[in-house]
């Protein structure tokens, strides 16, 4: 993927009104990030309704049923139909006890904005035994990257970045209101694309939530890295499955939570 490539119709203009001290009131006018309410249907039942930047919606809805654990391969998908107009995407799977099991299974919203939605999925997940170091250096300059490739972002200030790195370079690139949704559409990228997440670093904007640490480790990353904090539950989970997790990785600091061990510094 070329990670250049601009992510199109992420805002639409909207009026408002500048207020300062100097100036007062002004007319002005910025983009502001879309948002749109997406119904996935699976085998002619509505399933659930996705809050989310209206863009790349195959690779969303691939990333979603494969976290999700709906799906474990892109071969599973017998059909997929999206409808930007009409806020649906369609999709056949193979009937059977599987799908209903997985249908069946309880969401519940998280604290994740964009109406992320997550499944009780701890069970199955066992601590990633990759060992590979991380320089430090590389940590900012990944992070470096993702924001410099933060168009959306810069435009609207209002939606998330995330991206899949190998050590600081980008390989795959997304943006969307919600950080769940952005992360599953890098998966669902990977997956059309045959690339592979494990041995990845996960890069985010935002908040890392237990659902985005929980994410990584079906994923096989190891590393997990943002501009700001995990939540507690973020961390006691990352800690359990042998995951690196990065906060508040801005100019030439930043935090780890847990996973320390990885790290290839000076001092060791």
């Amino acid at each position: 993927m070329n990670v250049l490539q601009p992510i199109a119709n992420t805002s639409s203009s909207t009026p408002y009104y500048r207020y300062t001290l100097e100036a007062g009131l002004q007319p002005s006018d910025r983009g502001a990030p879309e948002e749109a309410a997406i119904t996935l249907s699976i085998n002619g039942r509505e399933w659930v309704t996705l809050m989310c930047t209206p863009t790349r919606l195959n690779f969303l809805t691939l990333g979603f049923l494969y976290t999700s654990r709906v799906i474990s391969s892109p071969a599973d998908v017998q059909y997929m139909r999206v409808c930007e107009e009409d806020g649906v995407v369609e999709v056949r799977l193979p009937e059977g006890p599987e799908l209903d099991e997985a249908l069946a299974r309880p969401r519940t919203l998280t604290s994740g904005c964009g109406g992320g939605t997550s499944f009780e999925a701890v069970e199955g997940l066992t601590p990633i035994d990759d060992d590979a170091g991380v320089d430090p250096v590389d940590v900012l300059a990944a992070m470096h990257s993702l924001h410099s490739h933060s168009d959306a972002y810069r435009e609207t200030g209002g939606i998330h970045t995330c991206g899949l790195s190998r050590g600081p370079s980008l390989v795959a690139l997304a943006e969307d209101v919600g950080r769940h949704n952005a992360v599953d559409k890098i998966v669902g990228e990977c997956l059309w694309n045959g690339t592979p997440t494990a041995d990845h670093w996960l890069l985010s904007s935002g908040r890392i939530s237990s659902e985005m640490a929980l994410k990584a480790a079906w994923l096989r990353v190891p590393v997990v890295i943002s501009h700001t904090a995990p939540t507690s539950l973020a961390v006691t989970l990352a800690r359990m499955l042998n995951v690196t997790l990065i906060g508040y990785a801005k100019g030439q600091k930043f935090n780890v939570y847990s996973g320390v061990e990885r790290l290839r510094t000076s001092e060791q």
